[in-house]
């Protein structure tokens, strides 16, 4: 099939950006004039329904992208120059009104089935047989429905298959796009190939019995069912993703997305990979912003060893053409997934003659990149007293985090060869650096980190969705997620104006919500205090309830909201400010819980001030209730500290033990000894105590010189 694939310079390019800029010619100019006039703040067509042409947008050169950009187009593929959408009548007038050069190929709402291709209820079928013919490593589950109510179906195949073991998570997705049905085909091979060879193949068996593999066959099961790109709303699931999510509009998670993402919280997937058609090429991440990963070097070497034997070629994804909301960034990014895309036929539905050749290109290379799991680090976190497992997160250098399974502790890190540190957070226990973890060259190193219980040290572990809402796909803000997991630690997140994201507390770990329980919000203060909203949730969809408002360092408490206990942390910037700025929005360091009010404000307002040391340049509590008072100026209405060390005391009553005051000028000095250095002062004791001679003492054993005898 090379005839059909794009040429070596035909597929994309890493690039580190891609700037806007004018074009040399005439058109270009009254393009850019029109699109500047315009200023769309949403695309031409909003409803997906209406976009029934497949059409070619012939480009310039690869900056014609970010001119584009603002319509919001429902890009598809692009082969060199040539730009791949569906699109509506109102869209393709535009364009050529504006001068692009618009080639329509046919409609997209009219496809019938194809002989030979799978329908929704012959794949089903075929599936439910597979589990009745290998009872032993084959289970089929429904995670969800679709908006039309048909199953999404997850195939895992593993010995022990129906225990939940500690194993490494690979997962295999196909048909997000309803239309790209050749991947389902080789989805189901893969399948087949593996049960059918199970036991007699070394290498099948082998990953078998080590991982648990999930294939799911039919991600948009209304797509597949209608031979269409979008889901039952029209909605594409490949840009409802919520990681990096810039689309037009509010975001609303699509039924089959929440499915997966819910899915995929609990299953940790180590690697991840996500079938197309309608090009052939090997996708990495990002696909939504030109930073690249920094986990970029190991997204290319997954890329690789798929690329070794199906010959497809790799690229970074947004140097092909920008996807925002896509699944393998989700998988990346909230999860640590080593994910990529495989588009496997320039044709979505090739003939049904070519099936088994693109399933005969594909299946050495679904093998060996399932081998790559075996590489890096396999671990266990547990508790150092009872060897109980922990749900704990992972983090190597500047690396995507990964986290381990609460029913194990169990957890997987593709490395290359090297030595490596591990810095591992767990509530209930803090942070715990492991050092020396020395990777080989082939295979994995087993690493059992050991952690021991602490009081409080109870945060975020996860980013389980990120909504920057910048339109910049190289914007100043390269910080991530990441930053603001774990306790306090200097380093933070940043939000983006009007940008939100959803963070876990722990699947072990709910927070409970009581009066004695607070959030305490961590925000950076390098370029100012920030304003922000938090909500909480028990599920990471909602409902959510607000707690209120924040700017800077802020705790809230939990005592208001009708939930027993919550999950999830919603943060949401205020708005103000700009992302043109390297730290837009709110400024994340950590989102911590704690069961005290905690105040390190400049100046102590409170009405009760519960700090251990009171170090405020000013204190105007009410009560005073410090264990060491240092203002400079008491000035409580009743100063009960153990030890008054002001300059000036200016109570009405001093009943303090010990008073070292220069002078006392209480109208009642009630203190057990009088310490005092000024002679002829108020004392009323009526025993001379001190060692000044005549002063106003009933017995001061005065000799009458001033001196003691």
């Amino acid at each position: 099939m090379a005839e059909n694939r794009p040429t070596s310079g035909e597929r994309g390019r890493k690039q580190q950006g891609v700037p806007i800029v004018m074009h040399r010619y005439a058109l270009a100019l009254v393009l850019l004039l029109v699109f500047t006039v315009s200023a769309f703040a949403a695309p031409i067509t909003t409803d997906n329904s209406l976009r029934v042409y497949d059409a070619v947008i012939h480009l310039k050169n690869a900056d014609d992208l970010q001119t584009l950009k603002p319509l919001y187009l429902m890009i598809t593929s692009r082969h060199g120059m040539e730009l791949s959408i569906q699109a509506s009548t109102e869209e393709i007038a535009y364009l050529r009104k504006a001068g692009w050069r618009v080639d329509v190929l046919g409609r997209n709402d009219q496809r019938e089935p194809r002989a030979e291709y799978h329908t929704y209820e012959s794949c089903l079928a075929e599936m439910q047989q597979m589990v009745v013919d290998n009872p032993t490593i084959a289970s089929l589950q429904s995670i969800g429905d679709s908006v039309n109510d048909r199953g999404i179906w997850v195939l895992k195949l593993s010995d022990n298959v129906s225990t939940d073991e500690a194993e490494p998570a690979l997962l295999f997705e196909f048909t997000i796009h309803g239309d790209e049905q050749i991947a389902m085909e080789v989805g189901m091979a893969f399948a087949n190939h593996l049960l059918d060879n199970y036991g007699t193949d070394g290498q099948i068996t082998d990953l078998i019995d080590d991982m648990e593999i999930y294939l799911v066959p039919m991600v948009n099961p209304d797509g597949v069912a209608a031979i269409r790109r979008t889901n039952g709303n029209y909605e594409d699931l490949n840009r409802n993703f919520p990681f990096w999510w810039e689309g037009w509009g509010s975001y609303v998670a699509e039924p089959e997305t929440i499915a997966m993402v819910t899915f995929g919280l609990a299953n940790n997937f180590m690697l991840g990979i996500d079938y197309h058609s309608g090009a052939e090429i090997i996708n990495y991440c990002w696909d939504s912003i030109y930073h690249l990963s920094p986990d970029d070097d190991l997204e290319q070497l997954v890329s690789n060893v798929y690329d070794a034997q199906s010959g497809y070629g790799i690229t970074n994804g947004a140097a092909w053409y920008i996807a925002d909301g896509s699944a393998e960034d989700w998988y990346h990014g909230s999860l640590g997934t080593m994910a990529v895309i495989v588009e496997i036929s320039n044709t979505k539905m090739p003939p049904t003659s070519q099936i088994q050749t693109y399933i005969d290109m594909n299946l050495p290379s679904m093998l060996d990149w399932s081998e790559v799991a075996r590489r890096g680090v396999w671990g266990t976190v547990t508790d150092s007293a009872g060897d109980a497992p922990l749900e704990a997160t992972i983090f190597v250098g500047d690396r995507l985090p990964v986290m381990s399974n609460a029913d194990h502790g169990d957890f997987y890190r593709l490395l290359e060869e090297g030595t490596y540190s591990l810095k591992v957070w767990a509530n209930g226990y803090g942070w715990t650096t492991v050092d020396n973890v020395v990777v080989p060259a082939s295979g994995h190193i087993e690493t059992n980190v050991q952690l021991t219980a602490s009081s409080d040290n109870h945060a975020a572990v996860r980013c389980a969705l990120n909504l920057r809402n910048d339109p910049s796909d190289n914007p100043p803000n390269h910080t991530y997620p990441m930053a603001a997991l774990g306790g306090a630690d200097g380093n933070a997140f940043s939000l983006g104006v009007d940008g939100w994201a959803v963070f876990d507390m722990g699947e072990t770990t709910p927070v409970p919500c009581d009066g004695s329980t607070y959030l305490y919000i961590v925000e950076a203060l390098a370029d100012g205090a920030d304003g922000y909203e938090v909500q909480v949730a028990e599920e990471w969809t909602g409902p959510w309830e607000s707690l209120g408002s924040g700017n800077g360092n802020e705790t809230l408490s939990l005592d208001g909201v009708s939930f027993t206990s919550i999950r999830y942390v919603r943060i949401v910037d205020d708005g103000d400010g700009g992302n043109w700025i390297a730290t837009p929005g709110a400024d994340i360091d950590a989102i911590e819980v704690t069961d005290v009010p905690l105040d390190d404000d400049t100046v102590d307002d409170d009405t009760v001030d519960d700090d251990t040391v009171d170090d405020d340049t000013v204190d105007d509590d009410t009560v005073d209730d410090d264990t060491v008072d240092d203002d400079t100026v008491d000035d409580d209405t009743i100063d009960d500290d153990t030890v008054d060390d002001d300059t000036t005391d200016d109570d009405v009553t001093d009943d303090d033990v010990t008073d070292d005051d220069v002078t006392d000028d209480d109208v009642t000095d009630d203190d057990v000894t009088d310490d005092d250095t000024t002679d002829d002062d108020d004392d009323i004791v009526p025993d001379d105590d001190d060692d000044t001679f005549d002063d106003d003492d009933d017995d001061d054993n005065d000799d009458g010189c001033g001196c003691q005898a």
